[in-house]
C-alpha cells in the first residue's frame, strides 16, 4: 500500500484521487473488509502527510 500510494503521489495524483486507485485484493483472504480497489483516504492523507513532513 505505502509503495502503491508512494508512487501516486509521485505521479502528482491528490490524496483522494490516489485512495481511489490503490489496489489491496492481493490481500482478500486476510482482510475479508477488502471488495475492490480503493483504500481509506484518511490512509492516503496519512501517508502523504508523513511524506511531506518525515520528522512526525
Amino acid at each position: 500500500m505505502i509503495t502503491q500510494v508512494t508512487a501516486l503521489r509521485t505521479q502528482g495524483l491528490s490524496a483522494d484521487d490516489a485512495a481511489q486507485k490503490v489496489d489491496v485484493t492481493a490481500c482478500r483472504n486476510e482482510f475479508a473488509s477488502i471488495r475492490g480497489v480503493g483504500i481509506d483516504v484518511a490512509a492516503v492523507r496519512r501517508i502523504y502527510h508523513l511524506a511531506e513532513h518525515p520528522e512526525h
